[in-house]
């Protein structure tokens, strides 16, 4: 989760069925 942090502007995780998920966000360059 380091690099995930460290990539990203935002990041999180939630519980789910199995276990859990982890979403980011990155920006995207323009053009």
């Amino acid at each position: 989760l380091l690099l995930v942090a460290q990539l990203t502007q935002r990041w999180g995780s939630r519980p789910s069925g199995r276990g859990k998920t982890i979403w980011c966000e990155q920006p995207l360059p323009p053009g």
